[in-house]
């Protein structure tokens, strides 16, 4: 079991909130500089106290703002940039990891 000061007991708690509200991908180097780790603390940490990969997370939040956006009648292609995808095969297959359909099955 990973012994984590209080400060970085509080930051990780700070940074799970943030990263329920996220809505871009991000670098795990650009989180760990953002709340004050390591990279490698940092996911192993996240990964001890939420039983799951911070990228993980990440990616079912992310993925839960872009299917509201797909709903609400926004372009695939916007999404994905939006969301900081490079090309929408990418998006597309990060949100069938999360929902097993594509995108576009989701667009009304």
């Amino acid at each position: 079991m990973m012994k984590l000061t209080k400060k970085e007991q509080k930051n990780l708690e700070n940074f799970h909130a943030y990263l329920l509200t996220c809505k871009k991908k991000q670098s795990i180097a650009e989180y760990a500089k953002m709340f004050g780790f390591k990279p490698s603390r940092l996911t192993s940490a996240f990964k001890e106290k939420y039983d799951k990969s911070l990228k993980r997370v990440e990616l079912e939040v992310i993925m839960a703002y872009a299917m509201k956006q797909l709903i609400d009648g926004e372009k695939v292609l916007y999404i994905a940039t939006q969301l900081g995808y490079a090309t929408i095969g990418s998006f597309g297959r990060a949100f069938k990891t999360v929902y097993d359909r594509n995108p576009s099955f989701y667009r009304y």
